[in-house]
């Protein structure tokens, strides 16, 4: 960037026309006398590393550059959205440059003051009788100097002194941070009687500000010294003599293509995963040097799951899913705080806005179950979903649509530490049911409208059906299905997501489309999902949405938006959401929304005849999926494709793990060049493409549509 601004020269001379230039490589600010000698070099610069631009309160237009060194200079703009233009470059180059400054230098040397030097400079200051050994604190201070100055000898591990010192400043950064939110909230509370305070008075706002940029500047701090521990350790752990790695027994290397689409930012990990890597590869080629070698996995996986029978797997080999991730509850051994050091290194790798997708993270932060199970849990409360088609009108199916879909998403994270499900490997699937006789039979005794045949259905058809499958990798779409047959209502989703970087948080966007099909009303309702936001990544991680959401039926009329509310920088309060359903015919508001999609959700009708009704998420019934058991499961179903993994997992056996997934990994990756060299196209199982998604083979819809197709010639 660059342009003309007034600049503050002495008072003899006083502002004066200079030309500005703005390297944001270098993170430079340079100013010539004017634009035709910029060839002359500039007349003066200054390092916006760590500079604070802060525009002036006495106009619109006059704004101000501090350097670290000290340099400051006085601008002024030609009107004040140029001010802001130039206020906001130099501020986005200044905090980038001082960011990587922090994560790239060495902690300041600090001088370690020893006996012989304290005794030389005079007396020590009046101590008790015990002063002539040093305090706990002051040996724990001074050990740290030296660990960090690098006088004492390294150590394998982080030592006690640094580890009880770092935890000791994680305790206090919680504390302050809880003292700021209780101000924060008397301040917008108190004082009841009087109103003399104002939330929005200017002094409380920079109260607020002020409170906040300091505890960042902690927070920042704190970073940082992590960091430092984890660059120690990671250069004791390469001081360690390793085997060298026999290229002989590998059996294909990596193309040069493929290793350069690989992260740069991720060398480190693969340099310590190299020995893994190489076991995982020999027990592949062991696996795969039987007597059908030219056979792939994918064939013969594809050989063992005929895709008409996939979505005919007998209920009675399911049984009540036990697994205590199945309502997302969390073990209790889980933590992060042994694996911060890794973390702290993996995000110094990382740049703001960049695409998690494909890079490798650590094994550790993954919960033992796979994203497609994960969207199973969607249909925790299928009793809502089935009683969607009760509904006597278009108005009173639309908000059974809205509740459907406002409780689908607390049960997916339910636990207080958010962590990260399995990446699904192409062509994986999994399926499950939930038991709904009962709901069904309720259903029946509500709508006067079902007839005698639908009491006597099969058991088969008094289920909820789920069915997913990872139907693409390069995006990675996953395809998902429900449905009951009894009511006539199915579930079609195609989804995939893109993760971002933040620095403190990570960003995931859900992109695809849903759509619940109410089979004899001919209503399709269209929706999309809300994204997805870890926060606190290096404290303690937790999960909110964020979003504008839209439910649209073209049929009826009727459309549905909901707005997931991400927390605000100041106050406000978690997982909240508002949200209205609107007659587009009429322009009527129906109902509002209001409350939180992991707690207490209102609704409140327009119309004086109905009383607000609320749903609390926390007291509803959760119906655990029915899942066969792993030794009946094929070979590319989602939890014997896992077993391995998840076995050590749950041991927190973190090596075996990463050899497990790195084996799954590199078997995706091998089977993907043979298709290549082959010029074979993947053909999914259960689903296929429709339109720009993905539809489910056997949709309710077509079965239904052949069953009638049938009577009528019959008849």
């Amino acid at each position: 960037m660059e342009g003309q601004l007034s600049k503050w020269t002495n008072y003899v001379k006083g502002w004066q026309y200079r030309w500005f230039t703005i390297d944001p490589d270098t993170g430079v600010l340079d100013y010539y006398v004017d634009k035709e000698k910029k060839k002359q070099g500039p007349r003066g610069s200054v390092n916006l590393a760590g500079a604070v631009v802060s525009p002036s309160d006495e106009d619109s237009f006059t704004f101000s550059v501090n350097a670290v060194n000290g340099d400051i200079f006085k601008l002024r703009a030609n009107d004040a959205k140029q001010r802001q233009h130039w206020i906001n470059t130099l501020r986005s180059v200044a905090e980038f440059h001082a960011r990587n400054m922090a994560q790239a230098a060495p902690p300041l040397q600090l001088q370690t003051v020893t006996p012989t030097q304290t005794s030389s400079q005079g007396p020590p200051p009046a101590q008790s009788s015990t002063s002539s050994t040093p305090s706990s604190s002051q040996q724990t201070h001074s050990t740290c100097r030296s660990y960090f100055n690098g006088s004492q000898k390294p150590f394998n591990h982080a030592p006690a002194y640094v580890t009880d010192e770092l935890i000791k400043m994680r305790d206090m950064l919680h504390n302050i941070e809880d003292e700021q939110m209780t101000m924060i909230e008397q301040l917008e509370m108190d004082p009841q009687n009087e109103e003399t305070i104002f939330p929005l008075d200017e002094h409380i706002l920079v109260l607020k500000a002020t409170s906040q940029s300091t505890l960042n500047a902690l927070h920042h701090c704190y970073s940082i010294l992590q960091r430092r521990v984890a660059e120690v350790q990671n250069e004791n752990l390469q001081t360690v003599n390793l085997e060298p790695l026999d290229k002989s027994k590998t059996s294909k290397p990596t193309p040069p293509s493929e290793e350069a689409k690989r992260s740069p930012d991720m060398r480190h990990f693969r340099s310590h995963r190299s020995q893994s890597s190489a076991r995982s590869q020999s027990k592949t080629d062991k696996a795969s040097s039987g007597g059908d070698e030219k056979m792939s996995c994918c064939e013969r996986a594809l050989e063992n799951m005929d895709t008409a029978l996939v979505s005919q797997v007998p209920l009675d080999d399911e049984e009540e899913d036990k697994v205590v991730y199945s309502t997302g509850e969390e073990p209790d051994n889980q933590s992060v705080e042994e694996h911060k050091s890794v973390i702290l290194h993996l995000m110094s790798q990382l740049k703001l806005g960049m695409d998690l997708t494909k890079v490798v993270l650590p094994t550790f932060i993954l919960e033992p179950r796979s994203l497609l199970e994960m969207y199973a849990d969607f249909f925790a409360h299928p009793d809502l979903f089935i009683s969607i088609p009760d509904g006597v009108t278009a108005e009173d199916r639309m908000l059974a649509v809205l509740k459907f879909f406002l409780t689908s998403f607390h049960v997916g994270r339910k636990g207080a530490l958010a962590k990260k499900p399995y990446n699904p490997i192409l062509g994986e699937t999994f399926s499950c049911s939930w038991d709904v006789r009962e709901a069904c039979s309720t259903g029946v005794e509500r709508n006067p409208l079902n007839t005698a045949n639908d009491v006597s259905a099969s058991e088969d058809d008094r289920t909820v059906r789920f069915f997913a499958e990872q139907v693409s990798h390069h995006p990675p779409v996953s395809g998902f299905y429900a449905e009951c047959p009894h009511k006539k209502i199915c579930f079609n989703a195609h989804l995939w997501t893109k993760s971002k970087f933040y620095g403190m948080s990570i960003g995931v966007n859900n992109i695809g489309e849903a759509v619940i099909s109410l089979i004899d009303k001919g209503e399709d309702y269209h929706f999309t999902f809300p994204n997805a936001y870890g926060r606190s990544i290096l404290t303690f991680p937790w999960v909110e949405l964020g979003g504008k959401v839209h439910i649209t039926c073209a049929k009826t009329g009727y459309n549905s938006s909901v707005t997931f509310h991400t927390k605000p920088f100041y106050g406000g309060k978690l997982h909240r959401i508002t949200g209205e359903v609107k007659n587009t015919a009429t322009g009527k508001v129906i109902c509002k929304v209001n409350g939180e999609w992991n707690g207490k959700i209102e609704f409140t009708y327009t119309s004086n005849q109905e009383t607000p009704s609320a749903i609390d998420t926390k007291t509803l019934k959760i119906f655990h999926k029915r899942v066969r058991p792993v030794s009946k499961q094929e070979s590319y179903e989602s939890r014997k494709l896992w077993k391995t993994v998840t076995d050590s997992l749950k041991s927190r056996n973190i090596k075996a793990c990463t050899e497990a997934k790195h084996l799954l990994e590199e078997r995706q990756r091998r089977e993907a060049r043979e298709r290549a060299e082959s010029g074979e196209e993947w053909k999914t199982k259960i689903f296929h493409r429709h339109g720009d998604g993905w539809r489910f083979n056997n949709h309710l819809s077509l079965r239904e549509s052949e069953s009638s197709e049938s009577t009528d010639a019959k008849s």
